[in-house]
């Protein structure tokens, strides 16, 4: 069970958690950290709304510890939609506000754990440009092998002649499309199964 602290925090931003949390995007990372179960998923998928959608899922993060509901707000803050960010940032400075009082040691990890996704995030960008600036034409290599359905060649056609800007755009539509598989370790993959070694081997710097 949540903490009376957590609790606390669900329920005063309960409005706003109802109304933006975008779950059916968010589920399938919820069951990989295992905050919902298989059942759970499949529960939630049988609503049509967002908001009933929510509000079942509200009902099932309040059965849940603290630890879970950490990851809630990380997957959040992850997302791409800033206003769906900012909630989860809401969420993060409210724990932060208490963990310093009396949650005890176990919900002052649940904090520590989570000090990091500002870097990582930073650390993504600098990815991006590594590979926009050194890959030239074979983006289109790499967009091929990581999301094939994404349109190449309305890319060229919107983004001229700069090779750069064309990998940019392409990385920034395969990130929103694909927030959880848009990582550090499949972009390096991904340039090894092209040959492009040279640039796995400067992000794996990083």
């Amino acid at each position: 069970m949540l903490s009376k602290e957590y609790q606390n925090i669900l329920e005063n931003n309960l409005k706003q958690i109802i109304a933006e949390t975008p779950i059916s995007d968010i589920v399938y990372d919820l069951h990989s950290v295992k905050v919902l179960s298989e059942h759970e998923v499949d529960f939630l998928s049988g609503f049509k709304t967002k908001k009933e959608k929510n509000f079942q899922f509200v009902k099932i993060l309040r059965t849940r510890d603290d630890k879970d509901f950490k990851e809630f707000y990380l997957s959040l803050i992850e997302y791409q939609a800033s206003a769906v960010q900012s909630l989860g940032k809401k969420l993060k400075a409210e724990v932060r506000e208490i963990s310093g009082s009396h949650l005890g040691s176990n919900s002052e990890d649940v904090v520590d754990r989570g000090e990091n996704e500002d870097a990582a995030k930073e650390k993504m960008k600098k990815a991006y440009f590594i590979v926009c600036d050194k890959i030239g034409l074979d983006w289109t290599k790499l967009a091929a092998f990581l999301d094939s359905d994404i349109n190449s060649d309305t890319i060229i056609y919107q983004h001229g002649h700069s090779v750069f800007n064309q990998a940019k755009a392409f990385l920034d539509i395969w990130s929103q499309k694909n927030p959880t598989k848009a990582t550090i370790s499949v972009l390096e993959s991904a340039l090894r199964t092209i040959y492009r070694n040279d640039i796995a081997v400067e992000l794996r710097k990083l």
